[in-house]
């Protein structure tokens, strides 16, 4: 047929041999469809207008691939498999509306109550790689994800990485709880806790590299190798620092910061804002501008002020020591000690302290703070102790010293005291016990109930106390009573004992106690001829005696004395301790700043290395170095040196 073309009414066309070529014109089908049976080669664009086109035994497309350009391609059954092995792209779904596009590029349905199939399943041969079960859970058996640009974000469901960890090499952002359930999270670029704080539930904290800072179960540590550090400097003072700080209590504003998680209750610390403007090093402030407070940064300022004041102190006691000795003497010095334990600027120097000496303390000053009360209680308390254990008491407490507190501390110290006006010195410092001296011939004495205690003869004709009828210490008269005093005891085996070792503290203290009773209550007998006794402290007491007389008179007739005393005492008699105080006579001379006195004990032979036990076990040479005496320091420590 070539021109006109040909048209088939009825019956359709049958072509049995050769096939069908359409040259120009193309071939119109323009009801009941096409069926053929056989293959089908089609050289040129084909459009089927209506009806679509039913292949029965498939389609392949030989060449330039195929193009659908209305209607897309619907696979109604068996599936639609793409293989190629040359093609760069075997399956590509594009749009090319351009930005009118509203509609879904790639979509895949499954019917409703299918379960337990994949809408994506991808291999790699055999070996699956990527799927996207019927459930929407997508697993990535290989390769990892990757998101170069925009982020991910988790909008439900948190995070869970239930094995190897989590790598994260830039910034990162939580917005939410994450759980990490094994492998932990590694970050190379630290972690910034913006907001909420960090919280621990279960197990601790560890950094295991060498930072500024790290956690561990004992701890927080902190790096302070040498080898990190440079530009190393000592902290010159912080006292100032620490006392401008201000420790505060505080509860934290949990209803209007609940996303920091704050924990309930009342907490110790410091304001961030305070401490900025004193330390601003310690704090920190975010891009937000919270601050935050490094408190281990503190330490160090409070060590340092520490070791300023334990200076101080120290420094208080050399000036103490130093003046109690001299300028002290023969004065009433209760309000300075009490101020001194109270203030420190009571002791910076002999000017200031001078002012405190002599004056009252005001009996409302006795009163009102109970802190303050019970504080000068008991340092009065302790003045108490340290000199009834070392001097001889004058006078007690005088009524401007009364009141209830007073009255409990002087019965408690003082059992036999009674209030007393006019007394100079109610703390008894370097004053001397006032005894009721008798000059008696040895013959006489013979004839007297008498004891002897520290050396001395007491008569105790008198004493209520040694009367034979009911007398507590009837069965003491006739002998040595000091050891079974010291010691407390009223056996007979303990009288006339003179003990092989020095007598403690509490029983010096005892000691002190009889002594100040014995001035008050008794009658010391002076015995004109030599008494032939076998004590020898009575040696020992007469040698203190000379040392402790020099203050009254001139120095050449001070020294004629010692002198003369040392001509008749042994070597044994130059180095005996003295009872009450402890201290040999070279101790007493050197804490008499004599020189001269010194010299002739240490010619005399006297031991420069004897120790006094209640001063701490000093030295004649210790005590001079800690009252400053560099006369008496330069002389031993040259005897020292000659003797080795």
């Amino acid at each position: 047929v070539t021109a006109g073309g040909a048209t088939v009414t009825a019956g359709g066309l049958t072509v049995t041999a050769g096939g069908l070529t359409v040259t120009t014109g193309g071939l119109t089908v323009t009801t009941g469809g096409a069926s053929i049976a056989g293959a089908t080669t089609i050289g040129a664009a084909t459009t089927i207008s209506a009806g679509g086109l039913s292949v029965t035994g498939g389609v392949t497309v030989v060449d330039v691939g195929a193009t659908i350009t209305a209607g897309g391609l619907t696979v109604t059954n068996g599936g639609a498999s793409i293989s190629d092995n040359t093609a760069t792209n075997t399956l590509t779904v594009a749009n090319t509306a351009g930005s009118s596009f509203t509609g879904t590029v790639l979509s895949m349905t499954a019917a409703s109550g299918s379960t337990g199939y994949s809408f994506i399943d991808a291999k790699a041969g055999s070996t699956s790689v990527f799927t996207v079960a019927d459930t929407g859970k997508t697993t990535i058996a290989a390769g990892g994800l990757l998101v170069s640009d925009g982020g991910a974000t988790v909008t439900a469901g948190g995070l869970t990485v239930t094995a190897g960890g989590a790598s994260i090499a830039g910034a990162t952002t939580i917005g939410a709880a994450t759980t990490i359930s094994a492998g932990g999270l590694s970050v190379t670029g630290g972690i910034t806790v913006v907001n909420g704080g960090l919280t621990v539930s279960l197990g601790d904290v560890a950094v295991s590299a060498t930072t500024a800072s790290s956690t561990s179960t004992n701890g927080t540590l902190n790096g302070s190798d040498r080898r990190l550090k440079t530009a190393i400097e000592n902290i010159q003072s912080s006292q100032d620092i620490i006392e401008r700080l201000r420790p505060v209590t505080f509860e934290w504003r949990r209803d209007e910061f609940r996303s920091r998680n704050f924990p309930n209750g009342v907490f110790p610390g410091f304001i961030a804002d305070e401490v900025q403007e004193i330390l601003p090093d310690l704090v920190h402030e975010d891009g937000d501008g919270w601050k935050s407070l490094n408190y281990v940064g503190l330490v160090p300022h409070l060590v340092r002020s520490v070791q300023e004041m334990q200076a101080q102190l120290a420094q208080m006691q050399l000036q103490i020591d130093a003046l109690q000795a001299h300028s002290w003497v023969g004065h009433d010095v209760t309000f300075l000690l009490l101020h001194m334990g109270l203030t420190v600027e009571a002791a910076d120097g002999a000017a200031s302290i001078a002012s405190y000496l002599d004056r009252e303390w005001p009996l409302e000053a006795l009163q009102g703070d109970e802190k303050d009360v019970q504080r000068r209680r008991d340092l009065l308390k302790e003045w108490f102790v340290r000199f009834h254990s070392r001097y001889e008491v004058m006078a007690q407490l005088s009524d401007r010293y009364g009141g209830e507190h007073w009255d409990v501390l002087r019965d408690e110290l003082l059992p036999e005291s009674k209030p007393s006006s006019g007394g100079k010195c109610p703390l008894g410092f370097g004053a001397k016990v006032v005894n009721n001296v008798v000059s008696r011939k040895s013959t006489d004495v013979d004839k007297l109930r008498t004891i002897m205690f520290q050396g001395r003869c007491y008569d105790v004709m008198d004493s209520r106390l040694f009367r034979p009828e009911g007398g507590q210490f009837a069965h003491f008269v006739g002998h040595n009573v000091t050891y079974a005093l010291a010691v407390q005891s009223t056996r007979v085996e303990d009288l006339d004992v003179t003990p092989e070792r020095a007598y403690t503290f509490e029983e010096q203290l005892m000691l002190e106690k009889y002594r100040s009773f014995f001035a008050r209550e008794l009658v010391v007998l002076e015995i004109e001829e030599h008494h032939k006794g076998n004590d020898s402290q009575n040696e020992v007491v007469n040698l203190h005696a000379v040392i402790e007389e020099s203050d009254s008179m001139a120095q050449e007739l001070s020294i004629q004395n010692l002198q003369k005393a040392l001509a008749n005492a042994s070597v044994e008699q130059v180095d005996e301790v003295c009872i009450r105080t402890t201290m040999t006579p070279l101790h007493k001379a050197v804490e008499k700043h004599r020189l001269d006195l010194v010299t002739l004990l240490v010619h005399a032979g006297a031991d420069f290395g004897a120790r006094a036990a209640l001063y701490d076990d000093e030295t004649p040479l210790e005590m001079a170095r800690r009252f400053q005496f560099d006369d008496i320091v330069a002389h031993l420590e040259s005897v020292a040196v000659g003797s080795k």
